[in-house]
């Protein structure tokens, strides 16, 4: 039975590989190229076509020359279409983009008309000269229809995709869903994690070491692998370094607390690591590429602070999402109710850091983006708990300061204080 790791592993190679999907095209495409002029030749169709068999392999041949050309042409303006979006965005959402299946789908659709003309080509003439696959013509007008509704999805996708807006919803809802699943308690200023503290504090029987020839990154973790171990060893498990977290050979994953060791081998594969950091399970790192887009938009090159307050709506939404959550530490219980598993998580501040420091800075020298980011922070210290209402203060006066700084013209200034959701808009409604 193959483990959640193994399972999480297997779906990432399908969602980045380039070739698993178009290589099931081809496959397809190539036993009906074998198979369809052979059903042909078995049972003859008249479909009342008056092609001759010259025709045919004229037909086929158009086709397989044509739609190899057409393949190198469509994917060299879509490899252009995505190196500008990564120009202009951050390049940590080519991988993000690489999951879209549809360019994927595409490329098959244009592999297996090919493969498919080839291949009938080869068969059609074979026996008798004067026999017409009208079957085989059909399955390859299918598929070069099938090709032609995948381009212009493909383009339809591709302008959708590209556009601020698109790119943004999409980053913040899958921000909002890791916040779901990284912090599954909601937030309790009441509870206390006093028997975690102590039991963490003390001694561990066990350090589990990483495992890697490389320096990598801690993409994900088997959460509930780690628990049923530690509940039939009746122990704790700290987990040292936070997902996103960039771990060498030897370096310290877990402190197992508890009266006896574990199997450091089962603990050290629940832990998945990769090249680089991804949104699936990294709660920072889902804002962390919303605020490179902002602060990418406000370089001297591009100059658009209207794509940084579209982030800011985006990261406004997942702030309010995330505080009526469990910050600070992931904590994971078992089926006896104790807590088994301990990883540590951003806090609230952490958030607040990340989400806002840089495109203030960034932003200084908008009036826009200094209205915006003021109306967020009002927003948020009317609605999150009275607890953490005092990062969002310290927040709100480091920008009353960055507008000091920023705006020597008193009517400048007074319009940079105003807090409006629109950046330059119903500033009226405060």
């Amino acid at each position: 039975m193959t483990t959640w790791a193994q399972r999480f592993r297997i779906r990432g190679w399908i969602r980045t590989s380039t070739w698993f999907i178009p290589g099931i095209y081809a496959v397809a495409a190539l036993g009906l190229g074998l198979s369809v002029p052979q059903a042909d030749r078995g049972a003859d169709l008249d479909l009342g076509f008056t092609l001759d068999p010259d025709s045919v392999r004229g037909v086929l041949t158009a086709v397989a020359t044509g739609m190899i050309t057409f393949t190198g042409f469509v994917f060299s303006i879509y490899l252009v279409l995505v190196q500008w979006g990564s120009g202009a965005f951050t390049p940590r959402i080519i991988r993000w983009l690489g999951r879209d299946v549809l360019p994927k789908h595409a490329l098959g659709s244009f592999i297996a008309s090919f493969l498919f003309a080839l291949t009938a080509l080869v068969e059609v003439g074979r026996d008798r000269a004067d026999f017409v696959p009208e079957r085989t013509i059909l399955v390859a007008l299918g598929l070069l229809l099938l090709s032609v509704a995948m381009f212009v999805a493909l383009i339809g996708r591709v302008t959708h995709t590209l556009r601020v807006a698109s790119v943004t919803q999409r980053l913040g809802a899958e921000a909002r869903r890791v916040i779901d699943d990284v912090y599954p308690e909601l937030y309790d200023p009441a509870s206390r994690t006093d028997e975690i503290e102590r039991v963490i504090a003390g001694e561990p029987v066990q350090v589990v070491l990483a495992r890697s020839e490389l320096p990598s990154v801690i993409v994900a973790i088997d959460r509930t692998d780690l628990v049923r171990q530690a509940e039939r060893s009746n122990a704790m498990l700290r987990m040292v370094p936070a997902i996103g977290d960039h771990v060498r050979d030897g370096q310290v994953l877990f402190d197992v607390h508890g009266a006896h060791p574990m199997a450091d081998r089962k603990l050290a594969r629940a832990v998945i690591l990769g090249d680089e950091r991804t949104i699936e399970h990294d709660p920072l790192f889902a804002a962390r590429v919303l605020v490179d887009i902002a602060i990418k938009a406000l370089s001297p090159t591009l100059n658009d602070p209207t794509t940084a307050v579209q982030v800011l709506d985006q990261l406004s939404d997942v702030l309010r999402h995330a505080s009526r959550r469990r910050l600070d530490m992931g904590v994971v219980r078992g089926p006896s109710g104790r807590p088994r598993l301990v990883y540590p998580t951003p806090g609230w501040e952490d958030l607040l850091a990340l989400a806002l420091d840089e495109i203030r800075i960034y932003g200084a020298q908008s009036i826009q983006v200094m209205r915006r980011m003021r109306a967020l922070l009002v927003d948020l210290a009317a609605s999150v708990p009275d607890s953490r209402r005092r990062a969002v203060d310290a927040h709100l006066a480091r920008l009353e300061r960055s507008v000091e700084r920023s705006f020597t013209d008193p009517d400048d200034r007074a319009d940079a204080s105003v807090a409006d959701a629109q950046g330059l808009g119903l500033a009226s409604r405060g």
